[in-house]
């Protein structure tokens, strides 16, 4: 049996495992494992605001000007489309050049002088065991083309293999949550995307005869169809659901072929040829992104590294360099108990705030029958209302004073009795969050006539807060990012990369 000494072992080479991997060859030895025979193989697809890549010089080759215009059309609603307002847009990410970047980097650092050098990507390799040690793990590999084993020695083990990983379950983290399941398919259009423009998202297209009951939901298995227009030439038609339990591969396939063949909604794909079939499940998750054991890290899917609508590729390109360097550090000083690890992935209270209302959207969604959901789209182009506050609630840029004037809002429009019967029982706490929420704003819509001034020196009191209108070009935070710590060690770049304060 072949044996390797390293300082950190990463299981899984899709984006959490070699942007962290990478990162970390800057400053340790790091071997990045995977089944898959080239780093740039992936079966997902990704868009993500532009907030969580601004700055990035390394990655903007890798991503295209994104969604310009969201559109919703529904079987029984009306057709909304409104261009997209987010501070920032959105990014269309190129899956596969962004991970042999990745790749590239790692091979990178292993050649050249300095802490990661002799750094590996194995590919062609499937994890089978592990073992936890007073100074360290060992991982037992299997390479699948000679059926040959190999012994990897570490000081870390971090788990980036996705929502399927077995050392997830092997070690008992793995959460009760919802998941995004998608398939589609990538498309050539030789004759040009027609009507559809470039930069077009559909979202939430609905159809009737998916299943035999009308009102019928996601969570129960109902389907919506979306698509992203990436150029010209280029369109990806998918099919998704969000729902406890992650819906199997064949199921999805065999709708999404039915859909394609059947509904009106896919007339402007016709004539079109499939270039790449892409599928995926993603965590609907909630605040729980630092999971950890002792020496065991888990990043990307396998950590829930994602926010209730899914943007697990939002959490990685915001934080896997800040995440390395916290990694570096803790190995350099051998503080790889798991609240130690855990520690990194903590989150500001605001971006707690911004994930539950975002888990109060999603789960409504889930839950919402069709026309309720009709309802919910039509909520957002309403007096008080406009598509910006649905663009800001799903991408974790919703701001405190937004919270409560949504809250006031939604509650306007859809009676509490009415959401108490959407959500089940299981939700209880994220509605009573919603009901808090509330009630911060009716004090304020009650008081508001007494003066702003006067209502915010009584509302803090009572310790609620107060509605206050943001000026619209305001830099504002964003629920993505891993909160700093001052005391939090840093990793040198220079020499050895030794630890500093």
């Amino acid at each position: 049996m072949q044996e390797l000494q390293c300082d950190v072992v990463v299981i899984g080479a899709g984006p959490a495992g070699l942007s962290v991997g990478s990162e970390l060859s800057k400053y340790l030895r790091v071997v990045v494992v995977d089944q898959k025979d080239h780093a740039s193989k992936c079966t997902k697809s990704w868009f993500v605001p532009g907030i969580v890549t601004k700055g990035n010089k390394d990655i903007e080759p890798f991503l295209t000007p994104g969604v310009k215009r969201f559109i919703t059309n529904t079987y029984e609603g009306p057709f909304k489309a409104w261009d997209a307002k987010l501070k920032y847009g959105y990014k269309f990410v190129k899956e596969h050049g962004l991970l042999d970047h990745f790749a590239g980097v790692l091979e990178g650092n292993s050649k050249a002088k300095g802490p990661g050098k002799g750094s590996k990507l194995m590919l062609g390799y499937t994890y089978q065991s592990h073992v936890v040690l007073s100074d360290g793990v060992k991982v037992r590999l299997l390479k699948s083309s000679t059926d040959t084993e190999t012994m990897v020695r570490a000081r870390l083990l971090v788990d980036a293999s996705g929502s399927e990983s077995l050392i997830a379950q092997e070690c008992g983290v793995h959460e009760q949550c919802y998941w995004w399941s998608v398939y589609g398919w990538i498309m050539d259009h030789p004759k040009g995307t027609g009507d559809m423009k470039v930069g077009d998202y559909l979202l939430w297209g609905t159809f009737g005869d998916s299943n035999p009951d009308l009102k019928a939901t996601l969570a129960a298995g109902r389907p919506v169809m979306e698509y992203e227009i990436l150029d010209e030439h280029t369109s990806f038609p998918m099919v998704l659901y969000l729902r406890k339990q992650k819906m199997p591969l064949a199921s999805m396939k065999n709708e999404f072929e039915h859909i394609m063949k059947h509904e009106d909604l896919s007339n402007p794909f016709k004539g079109a040829a499939v270039k790449e079939r892409k599928w995926g499940w993603y965590p609907s998750a909630g605040i729980s992104q630092g999971i950890a054991k002792d020496r065991i890290a888990f990043i990307g899917d396998a950590g829930y590294w994602s926010t209730p609508c899914g943007w697990g590729m939002g959490f990685i390109l915001t934080n896997y360099r800040k995440y390395a360097r916290r990694l570096a550090a803790a190995v350099k000083d051998d503080k790889l108990d798991r609240a130690t690890l855990a520690s990194f992935c903590k989150m500001a209270i605001h971006e707690k705030n911004e994930m539950v209302v975002d888990q109060v959207a999603a789960h409504f969604l889930s839950h919402a029958t069709p026309d309720q959901i009709d309802r919910f789209i039509a909520f957002w182009d309403t007096p008080g209302m406009n598509f910006k506050y649905c663009e800001k609630v799903f991408t974790l840029t919703v701001q405190e004073e937004e919270i409560l004037h949504l809250a006031r809002c939604l509650f306007s429009r859809f009676k509490f009795s009415e959401l108490k019967e959407i959500f089940p029982r299981e939700d209880t706490a994220i509605v009573r969050r919603a009901v808090a929420l509330y009630v911060q704003a009716f004090i304020w819509d009650k008081l508001s006539f007494l003066g702003h001034s006067l209502v915010h020196g009584v509302a803090s009191r009572l310790g609620f807060k107060v509605p206050k209108p943001i000026p619209e070009d305001q830099e504002f935070e964003n629920g993505f990012d891993f909160a700093d710590y001052e005391d939090l060690l840093d990793v040198s770049t220079q020499g050895d990369g030794g630890a500093r304060t």
